[in-house]
């Protein structure tokens, strides 16, 4: 039986993988994919990973490339040298210094949503007056 934090697959450099990969717990890729991912497990993109397309995971940890929309329930976390263009949706971002970005992040609050869905700048925000503002600096 396969734990929590053992890989079941693993795509390694120098192939290229096109079309739709679907699957459970965990997988590392470390080659060229283009096409879909779908899993509600963790997504790890080893350094020499290029992902071109549409990933909905549980969890992504990258230190590759990815061009496209990204879509997690629970976490992404962008590691030094890693790269991202595009739409990434998810309730929490670990960004560490040194990793690229480039394009729009919405914060979805834990609750899980397609990259594609459009969503207004400000949506789930409370808009407050200047009257109503409180200072937490008072005396």
């Amino acid at each position: 039986m396969a734990g929590k934090n053992e890989i079941h697959a693993f795509l390694g450099a120098g192939t290229t993988f096109e079309g739709t990969l679907r699957f459970s717990g965990m997988v590392r890729i470390d080659s060229g994919f283009n096409g879909t991912i779908e899993s509600e497990g963790m997504l790890v993109l080893g350094e020499r990973a290029k992902v071109e397309g549409e990933v909905k995971v549980g969890e992504l940890v990258s230190a590759g490339s990815i061009d496209g929309d990204v879509a997690t329930s629970t976490k992404a976390t962008l590691q030094k040298g890693s790269q991202f263009s595009g739409t990434l949706t998810t309730s929490v971002i670990h960004m560490e210094e040194g990793a690229r970005f480039e394009g729009r992040i919405i914060m979805n609050q834990g609750k899980p949503q397609s990259p594609a869905t459009p969503v207004s700048p400000g949506e789930g925000a409370a808009v407050t007056g200047a009257a109503e503002k409180k200072s937490w600096f008072k005396r």
